[in-house]
């Protein structure tokens, strides 16, 4: 019984293991802004505007001369979640000009 338990303790540690480093199990609030300039290309001296709640993390990045913009959406999954997960990003164009309506998940 003893070994049983001890193995599936193991299975379970070495999958977790897996999925954490894979970034199965989200993106720490903490990591987000180096995960936009990363993943999305975004440059250092770019600006990075946004709101992060319990639910859904939204940013704006864009030069200073606001020549280009770009949007990243990120939701927090309820159960076994750790941090966000990227939903949706890109470039938004009319930047200063027009209010979009983006749907995330409904």
């Amino acid at each position: 019984m003893r070994k049983i338990l001890l193995w599936l303790i193991t299975i379970c540690a070495v999958a977790f293991g897996i999925n954490f480093f894979m970034n199965n199990v989200g993106i720490p609030k903490s990591k987000l802004e180096a995960d936009i300039r990363t993943s999305q290309y975004v440059d250092d001296d770019w600006l990075m505007v946004g709101d992060v709640s319990d639910k859904m993390a939204a940013f704006v990045s864009y030069p200073e001369d606001k020549s280009d913009s770009t949007y990243s959406f990120y939701v927090n999954r309820p159960g076994i979640s750790f941090g966000y997960f990227f939903r949706s990003g890109g470039d938004l164009v009319g930047f200063g000009q027009y209010i979009p309506e983006l749907m995330v998940d409904g």
